[in-house]
């Protein structure tokens, strides 16, 4: 008996000690984007170190879990090629498909794709939750639908990297404060210059202003035309794809949501005039 008790005890000391240390896991993962905060782990595992406390296997339990997952990260993390890689990157591509990668009108075509790639893509360098965290609270009273119409989409599907082209219109319903109206079109912006699916730019969007400004409600559509249908694969061109979400009232309030719509299909009133 004395002994199970003593097998029991030590398997519930080891399920202590597990739990613990995949609590600091969790926040080693959180915090591992932070250059500071890789060096605050280290900092710990160092004063460990120091203070002997390494010799209790509490500790040493823990600690090596922490270094483990650490190393295990920074392996799987993406180190960004050089620009001279990109470039043989392209050079490989165009002699897969047949050309002649000495020829004089092509010499320069690896630099230009390169910085083209850096222009389509430049959404992976801003971060859109900060565009959005300037706001302004005197509206008066105004609580009504605050919509941006056919913001251009030029973006590129993740499948094929084939850009799809359209048109977005972003609204949300304002909880007391407002964002200046270009934050909109800016959000939308760094999105589409990323590689993705249109599901998830279209969600991306919504969500990331519900985070931010926590408005009462969210709603984006966007529609476009895919390359990647048109110019290959089936090769059907003249169709357009829809996607949407809604979130808060949009969602639950059947008026609020035929209200954005009626919106988006109403011609414009500066036309008109």
């Amino acid at each position: 008996m004395i002994f199970l008790a003593s097998k029991i005890g030590q398997a519930f000391e080891f399920s202590l000690i597990w739990l613990f240390s995949n609590m600091i896991l969790t926040l080693a993962y959180i915090s591992y984007n932070s250059l500071k905060n890789k060096q605050f782990f280290g900092q710990i595992y160092l004063n460990l170190m120091i203070n002997n406390l390494s010799n209790n296997k509490t500790i040493n339990f823990i600690v090596f879990h922490i270094v483990l997952t650490l190393q295990f990260m920074k392996k799987r993390k993406v180190v960004k090629p050089t620009r001279q890689q990109a470039e043989d990157a392209v050079k490989t591509l165009m002699a897969f498909v047949g050309e002649d990668i000495k020829r004089p009108g092509v010499l320069e075509t690896p630099k230009r794709v390169v910085k083209a790639y850096e222009d389509w893509f430049a959404g992976y360098n801003e971060d859109p939750e900060e565009v959005l965290k300037k706001t302004f609270d005197e509206l008066e009273g105004y609580d009504e639908i605050i919509m941006l119409r056919d913001i251009r989409i030029e973006s590129h599907c993740e499948h094929h990297i084939a850009p799809f082209i359209g048109s977005a219109h972003v609204a949300y319903l304002p909880n007391k404060r407002v964002v200046g109206i270009s934050k909109l079109a800016r959000i939308t912006r760094i999105y589409m210059k990323r590689m993705q699916i249109q599901e998830k730019l279209t969600a991306q969007i919504a969500n990331c202003i519900q985070k931010v400004l926590k408005p009462k409600g969210v709603a984006v559509v966007i529609e476009a035309q895919h390359q990647c249908m048109t110019t290959r694969g089936v090769g059907t061109p003249g169709i357009s794809m829809v996607t949407s979400q809604l979130l808060g009232k949009f969602r639950t309030d059947a008026s609020t949501r035929r209200e954005f719509y009626s919106m988006i299909n109403q011609g414009s009133i500066l036309k008109k005039n």
